[in-house]
């Protein structure tokens, strides 16, 4: 999913929880409405990551089911979700963030 791609009334959730509805072409521009204040969309980049606020990169996009509930999120459908992000990483960088040697044990379970 695209920046392009969202439309008024959609809602869209931050990594932090945070759920926003998508207002496009307001008097002051393209934006993203919670009950007590906007975001922008120039904020986000095309693949919809914030780009001040890791805690605001967008990770689900809802589609909303009822015009009448538009500005409320009650009746939401998850229409895209952001796949997790794995970071490979080599035993020196994992020891280096530890600040020691590291074994690998089994997990438990």
């Amino acid at each position: 999913m695209k920046k392009a791609d969202l439309q008024t009334g959609m809602w869209v959730e931050y990594r932090n929880g945070d759920k926003r509805c998508v207002m496009l072409g307001t008097t002051v521009g393209d934006v993203l409405v919670c009950e007590i204040s906007y975001s922008g969309l120039g904020s986000f980049t095309d693949d919809l990551k914030c780009i001040f606020d890791i805690a605001r990169d967008i990770v689900k996009i809802f589609k909303n089911d009822s015009p009448c509930d538009m500005l409320t999120g009650k009746c939401l459908t998850l229409i895209w979700q952001r796949e997790p992000e794995i970071k490979e990483v080599t035993m020196a960088e994992v020891e280096e963030k530890f600040g020691c040697p590291v074994k690998i044990i089994k997990e438990a379970g």
